[in-house]
């Protein structure tokens, strides 16, 4: 029941969240390790998506494209930067940089294009449906996430704060 000024406003706000975001969630990322910003960012976004299904006022629009813009903030870069660091650290520097163009260009479109297509089926059955369905797959991604991704870069980081922290102490 949007009018096309109304639905323009609200993706203006999920615009501006992401400019104002941006940096503070990176800081994240790069504070807490690149593993928990996209189980943040998954959760934040699912969220978003089931306020968007169960509101139907311009204001809760809103809210829930702000929301789902603050977890998109997480994710950006995260897992490309974590892919990144993985590799180098087991000493590959050229293969990451073949997997991210594929991934951006050929994966990502492809998935788009499926999800698209499985939106619009799923919107016929009720205009709400595909909004459900991302928010319970976004809270998939996040226990998968949170249970399968490994980040050994942030625990050798650990090791090496804990490492100065003993070194400090002895002196």
């Amino acid at each position: 029941g949007l009018s096309l000024f109304q639905a323009n406003v609200v993706n203006f706000f999920y615009f501006i969240t992401m400019f104002v975001f941006e940096v503070p969630t990176g800081v994240f990322a790069d504070t807490h390790g690149r593993k928990k910003s996209l189980v943040v960012s998954f959760v934040i976004a699912s969220i978003g998506m089931a306020t968007y299904a169960l509101t139907k006022s311009f204001w809760w629009f809103v809210i829930a494209e702000s929301v789902i813009a603050v977890g998109r903030t997480f994710a950006t870069g995260a897992f490309e930067s974590w892919l990144v660091a993985e590799l180098k650290l087991i000493g590959d520097t050229d293969s990451h940089k073949n997997f991210v163009a594929r991934y951006e260009v050929v994966i990502g479109r492809v998935c788009t294009a499926i999800g698209a297509l499985i939106g619009g089926y799923l919107a016929v059955v009720d205009i709400r449906l595909p909004m459900i369905v991302e928010s319970v797959c976004m809270f998939v991604l996040a226990c998968v996430a949170f249970f399968w991704m490994h980040e050994t870069l942030v625990q050798h980081k650990k090791r090496h704060r804990w490492n100065k922290t003993l070194i400090i102490a002895r002196v």
